[in-house]
């Protein structure tokens, strides 16, 4: 009867934030209809212009809002940058004299036989009391490939397979949701199954903690990827990863605005996360509507210096599913929490508004209208130079953080090579949003899933 209980609460308990703030399923469905038509309008007025079918008026007004937003985003992530280099000291602590608490680790894991027994050995390598380690392999139930690996496995004491019941949405949060009616540990930390943690990343975090700051609700590392040398494709993802990790999450803790966190690797209170009712099922970004939840009730957030290793997808195909999925999060975490933006001004202030809109908001609209901007340099003869001089000094801004980046981080040579040719790898970005916006309307809770293993068979 108690594990019946549990698998008719669990898979509401995202719910329960829509309705308490008033997000019904017929709201949800009209901002779908209003962001498409926002994300596309500037494309339905000026496209037609360029093939002469529309007077000027409509695509200098087109160019105009497209402009302004683009500035206003891009002067965003630049001051963010400027933070960002400016780097957050970690003191140093004796690992020695820690009192450890239980600290659970939840493994969600859908048809990851290839990376299983990787995954077992990254966390017996965790520098942690393994008496103290709560670890929860999270299985669907009908994920019968997946169960056939795990009983080849011999898994160590501290690990507990939980096997999810089925139901819809099929997703990552909806898994993690249903373990957490099962955890012992005081913190929780998220790895994905490719994930490979620094073996000291959960003592590092247990420091943030024991600061003593009751309003920390959770503790995000780095990542990047262990692949990245496998090709171009996989070097460009990793110079995204080092912007994002390097400069942005940093940029935005320096600047004290909300953080979307970033997937794997996140440390949470579980008294907190308990208070903000888990994950919502049904956002595949699960991690950035919750970074900005926490915000919203006045929680706090930190960057440590741990970094956590994951495998790149590396065909052109399985990135562009894989952002499709981060560029439709990010489109249903911006209509959530847009409807509660008068709740995100009175707890955050300007910043939490202007993050929202020129970093969470505006990455898909950029996406989708710089094929539009390039072909209009091409095409038309509106406002040409202006935007000739705004794609330079984008790029040569972006150039230099990334050198930077790479000089800090200590990459082979190549990077610098690949840090040039960049802006053709944002152009996929612009493949992936299509994909994410057509998908956001028709299959708004579709888990792309990312299949790992592979690059080993390519060496």
């Amino acid at each position: 009867m108690f594990l019946l209980k549990i698998t008719i609460i669990s898979p509401h308990n995202h719910v329960l934030f829509y309705l308490e703030n008033g997000l019904t399923s017929s709201l949800l469905f009209l901002g779908k209809v209003s962001l498409f038509l926002f994300y596309l309008s500037p494309i339905i007025l000026s496209l037609p212009f360029a093939a002469g079918l529309l007077t000027k008026k409509y695509a200098y007004f087109a160019l105009v809002l497209i402009f302004i937003i683009g500035c206003s985003s891009s002067l965003f992530k630049f001051v963010t940058k400027i933070f960002g280099l400016c780097k957050i000291s970690n003191q140093k602590a004796d690992y020695d004299k820690m009192n450890e608490p239980i600290y659970t680790i939840l493994l969600p894991a859908f048809k990851e036989n290839a990376v299983i027994r990787q995954l077992i050995k990254s966390i017996e390598s965790l520098d942690y009391p393994k008496s103290k380690l709560d670890v929860k392999l999270v299985i669907e139930s009908d994920d019968q490939e997946m169960l056939a690996a795990i009983e080849k496995c011999t898994l160590p004491q501290y690990f507990e397979v939980i096997k999810v019941p089925h139901f819809l949405p099929r997703t990552k949060a909806k898994s993690c949701n249903y373990a957490m009616n099962f955890i012992r540990g005081k913190y929780v930390v998220i790895y994905d199954a490719d994930d490979k943690p620094d073996p000291l990343q959960l003592k590092k975090a247990l420091i943030e903690f024991n600061k003593g700051d009751e309003k920390l609700a959770f503790v995000q590392a780095k990542l990047n990827y262990y692949n990245f040398g496998c090709n171009f494709l996989t070097k460009f993802f990793s110079l995204e990863y080092m912007n994002w990790f390097q400069y942005f999450l940093p940029g935005f803790q320096k600047m004290n605005m909300p953080i979307p966190l970033g997937g794997s690797s996140n440390h949470f209170s579980v008294e907190i996360l308990k208070k903000v009712l888990f994950w919502d099922a049904y956002n595949v970004t699960e991690d950035a509507d919750l970074g900005l939840r926490f915000a919203q009730m006045r929680y706090k957030t930190r960057i440590i210096d741990s970094e956590t290793l994951e495998e790149s997808p590396t065909t052109v195909f399985a990135w562009i599913k894989q952002r499709a999925r981060w560029i439709k999060g990010y489109m249903q975490t911006y209509i959530v929490h847009l409807k509660n933006i008068k709740l995100l001004f009175k707890h955050t202030g300007l910043k939490g508004i202007l993050l929202l809109n020129f970093f969470v908001g505006s990455s898909a609209f950029i996406f989708f209208t710089t094929p539009f901007l390039l072909l209009s340099l091409v095409l038309t003869q509106i406002l040409n130079e202006l935007f000739l001089y705004y794609f330079i000094i984008v790029y040569g801004i972006n150039l230099i953080f990334l050198i930077i980046a790479i000089r800090q981080q200590k990459v082979p040579f190549y990077f610098y090579i690949a840090s040039i040719f960049f802006p053709v790898y944002s152009l996929l970005h612009s493949v992936a949003a299509f994909l994410a916006l057509w998908e956001f309307v028709i299959h708004p809770q579709q888990w792309n899933k990312t299949q790992h293993g592979l690059w080993k068979q390519n060496l």
